[in-house]
C-alpha cells in the first residue's frame, strides 16, 4: 500500500508541475531547423518501431503459453533427424 501512495504523490506533483508550466509560460521567438524537426521524426519512428516489437513478443509469448511446449516440439523435430 505503500507504494500506492508514492504512486499519487508523483502524479500529484507531476500535475501541479505541468499546470504551473502552461500557466506561467511565456511566449519563445523560436525557430525550428531542420535537424530538430529530423531528430523528432527519428524519435517518434523508433517508438513506433519499439512498441511493434513489444507487441510481436508479447504475442508471441501468450501464443506460446497456449501453444504447444517446447518438449513436444524437440521430440518431433529429433525423429526428423536421421541416425
Amino acid at each position: 500500500m505503500k507504494s500506492r501512495h508514492g504512486t499519487n504523490r508523483l502524479i500529484k506533483s507531476t500535475g501541479i508541475s505541468i499546470t504551473f508550466l502552461l500557466i506561467f509560460s511565456f511566449p519563445a521567438q523560436a525557430y525550428l531547423d531542420p535537424v530538430s524537426t529530423s531528430m523528432v521524426l527519428q524519435l517518434l519512428v523508433g517508438a513506433f518501431i519499439a512498441v511493434g516489437v513489444w507487441f510481436k513478443t508479447s504475442w508471441h509469448k501468450v501464443t506460446s503459453f497456449f501453444g504447444k511446449n517446447d518438449t513436444e516440439k524437440d521430440d518431433k523435430s529429433s525423429k526428423n533427424i536421421p541416425s
